[in-house]
């Protein structure tokens, strides 16, 4: 079991906790340190996931297809969903942060990979999208 899986568990496991004892740890002062690392941890852990997969080394990960990987981005996205649906249920501002966040960074890693080592994209073509995509989130 590779540490990203590790990471998921543990992760899921800190959200599990705020979820069931959060009387005891809001009167500790606990509840929202401990679910922004557990959702930090998962969403991290899904990411490197989903680039990398659960290969042990980086020689058998070049030899694989990148849709070979697309299970691990498919669990990224309904992690996500869940967390969507999750913060709107309990209008949590850190949780939508954490989402949007990580599906930013989701979705740019994709655009690297999908886009760099094309042939058939110039790489000018690919800084001004990758720009004019990063002015568009930010309005």
């Amino acid at each position: 079991m590779s540490y990203p899986i590790r990471f998921i568990a543990f992760g899921m496991v800190l959200i599990a906790t705020v979820l069931l004892l959060q009387p005891l740890l809001v009167r500790h002062g606990l509840d929202m340190v401990t679910l922004a690392m557990g959702i930090l941890y998962l969403f991290i852990a899904l990411w490197l996931l989903s680039i990398f997969s659960n290969y042990g080394d980086l020689d058998s990960w070049y030899r694989v297809r990148q849709i070979r990987l697309f299970h691990w981005s498919l669990l990224f996205g309904l992690v996500v969903t869940a967390a969507i649906w999750l913060g709107l249920k309990r209008n949590d501002a850190m949780l939508r942060g954490f989402i949007l966040t990580f599906l930013g960074i989701n979705l740019y890693t994709r655009m690297f990979e999908f886009f760099w080592d094309r042939d058939s994209t110039p790489k000018a073509i690919f800084f001004v999208l990758l720009g004019l995509s990063m002015l568009a989130a930010l309005c």
